[in-house]
């Protein structure tokens, strides 16, 4: 049997209109927000819903600290927990500039998947180390991962609802 199938299409020269998939110059030209017949505004939507729900988780850590421990606490609990923020966006701008090119190709998707949340915890857990050193956040390092640990809870929190 041929890899590639066709069908009848009267507007295309000689009726025929091939069904494989499409060439890497064809994906150059892929219509923003469409790749490979996904609608990537789902995936968007998701992203959008795990920051939401990490920006919540953060604010009540923020809040419970700052009530708890007072301003340099919330102040920490604010940095550990915006860390996961810019964490889960690094991973939505590298999943969106790379999936693109990732149409009708299971294993480049899985690669931009496994590429982006390589991005993610490496900026996540070099972020938090970073914070940990720092001269103002010294002596508020429970807060500080409790914000952390806290906020990233929040993709888990978006995952149980429907996307």
């Amino acid at each position: 049997m041929c890899a590639v199938q066709h069908s009848f299409d009267p507007g295309s020269p000689f009726g025929l209109k091939s069904q494989s998939l499409p060439t890497s110059r064809q994906l150059l030209f892929v219509p923003i927000g469409v790749a490979g017949g996904w609608p990537q505004i789902i995936v968007f939507a998701a992203v959008l819903k795990v920051l939401s729900a990490q920006a919540i988780l953060t604010i009540a850590c923020v809040l419970v600290a700052g009530l708890g421990w007072g301003a340099a606490a919330a102040l920490a609990a604010t940095a550990g927990g915006g860390v996961v923020l810019v964490s889960s966006l690094a991973y939505g701008a590298a999943f969106f500039w790379r999936s693109p090119r990732d149409a009708g190709n299971p294993g480049r998707a899985l690669r931009t998947v496994l590429f982006a949340e390589a991005i993610k915890w490496m900026i996540a857990i070099g972020g938090l180390f970073w914070l940990l050193q720092a001269a103002p956040f010294a002596g508020n390092a429970g807060p500080m991962v409790a914000g952390f640990v806290v906020a990233l809870t929040g993709s888990w929190f978006a995952l149980l609802g429907k996307t």
